[in-house]
């Protein structure tokens, strides 16, 4: 079976100034991963694209999203919280629903959701034309230095 596959990668570490941690400085380190394969879409019995939809504006919605340090309180020093929804994009490249599949910390899961929702996609295709499609996204947080 060919499996088609696109994952983009994209790191950010944002200075966080938290009132809420015992540092006055915690790097928010936060990689975003989207990815799809075919065999995800076949076990749910969703149609298949030739091509995923592409994030177009990744770096802009890394660069707005805003996650308090004292979110990793409880947790060891450079603990990853992990994030994963199933997200569906219109024909227009935009987000018209989220399932989360997997929530470290509901905490922030509406702080993610509304980051996810301005993302704008490249539209996933079929025979040459944009159609409606699915993608995984993954946030990962990690605070450096919190501890």
């Amino acid at each position: 079976m060919f499996v088609k596959k696109i994952l983009f990668a994209y790191t950010l570490i944002m200075t966080s100034y938290s009132t809420f941690s015992q540092s006055n400085l915690n790097f928010i380190q936060a990689t975003i991963i989207c990815e799809m394969k075919d065999e995800w879409l076949e076990n749910r019995k969703l149609p298949l694209a030739k091509q995923y939809p592409i994030p177009l504006n990744i770096n802009e919605v890394e660069n707005k999203l805003k996650v308090k340090s004292s979110i990793f309180e409880n947790y060891p020093n450079e603990h990853e919280l992990s994030y994963s929804y199933f997200v569906s994009v219109n024909a227009k490249g935009d987000v018209t629903k989220i399932e989360f599949l997997v929530i470290a910390n509901g905490y922030i899961d509406d702080i993610v959701q509304s980051s996810i929702k301005k993302i704008k996609f490249k539209p996933a295709m079929k025979d040459n034309k944009p159609i409606n499609s699915f993608i995984i996204i993954e946030y990962k947080l990690k605070c450096v230095n919190c501890k």
